[in-house]
């Protein structure tokens, strides 16, 4: 079947369509050729369309050596199997530039037993370079949950301590309480010395020194450092309080400054400690 027999509508489409088709024949003995390729060959293979009707092995022999041996079982089992056929590969054209083909043909069979393939030769190189940036995109956002969820555990883990120690201080200071009025009311001694570890009576004097600063806080203040507790941004806290941000940005430098603290997490920290169940709230 020549190139020259083949309907000038026909033609004309193919040369229009994003792609190259072609027809293929595999004869019964073996034979292999093109016996239709379209114009477009010389844009996607930069080859002409004669060189490649006269011998196939112009577009083949641009396949790369690493795909060769999987282009050829495809189109040997497609061939034995009479079905439809697919293939992606890489070539590398004359002017050296390298590309992706997506490359697809549907089978007929001829009454001489030789296959005539009808196909379409596809640059798929844009679709699979974007596919590989959206591939690295989505590696980094999973790396980037990774450590998300890794600060969240810790902070999880920082809030169970917080609860503990705010367990273990309550049971300090009911115990130390009772000890001192009993000993008041029955006139046995004057002063209670009690024996704890240096971290202990740390811990103790920090809280003590916490609860005399609370006591400078202003109600508004107070209030912001609640709401910290449950773990608002300055625009939600502005929004919860009708304020504006700069505002809430002020008391919180202000709650920073009267506590004693250096950083915005130590604050929220200490707001967790100080308003236990309001962070019970937020976790459920």
């Amino acid at each position: 079947m020549a190139q020259h027999d083949h309907p000038r509508i026909f033609s004309e489409l193919s040369d229009r369509i994003p792609g190259v088709v072609y027809q293929f024949l595999v004869t019964s003995t073996g034979g292999w050729q093109f016996t239709y390729i379209s114009p477009r060959v010389e844009v996607l293979y930069e080859v002409k369309a004669e060189d490649a009707l006269r011998d196939h092995e112009v577009m083949t022999s641009c396949i790369l050596a690493e795909d060769r041996p999987s282009h050829r079982h495809s189109v040997e089992q497609a061939v034995r199997n009479c079905a439809e056929w697919a293939h992606l590969h890489r070539i590398r054209t004359p002017n050296g530039n390298l590309k992706l083909i997506h490359a697809q043909a549907s089978p007929e069979r001829l009454s001489d037993g030789s296959i005539l393939w009808h196909g379409i030769l596809t640059d798929v190189t844009w679709y699979m370079r974007k596919e590989a940036e959206l591939f690295g995109l989505m590696q980094r956002f999973e790396l980037s949950l990774s450590k998300r969820m890794q600060v969240l555990l810790s902070d999880t883990n920082w809030l169970e301590e917080f609860r503990r120690e705010t367990l273990t201080l309550k049971s300090e200071s009911a115990w130390s309480y009772s000890v001192h009025q009993s000993n008041l009311n029955n006139n046995l001694v004057s002063e209670i010395r009690l024996e704890k570890d240096h971290s202990a009576q740390t811990r103790i004097s920090d809280r003590v020194t916490r609860r005399n600063s609370l006591e400078l806080l202003s109600g508004r203040e107070d209030h912001v450092l609640r709401l910290i507790s449950r773990g608002l941004t300055s625009k939600q806290i502005a929004l919860e309080l009708g304020l504006s941000v700069a505002t809430v940005s002020a008391h919180r430098r202000n709650i920073k400054k009267k506590l004693q603290m250096k950083t915005s997490l130590e604050v929220a920290r200490y707001a967790l400690l100080r308003f236990p169940f309001d962070a019970d709230e937020m976790a459920s």
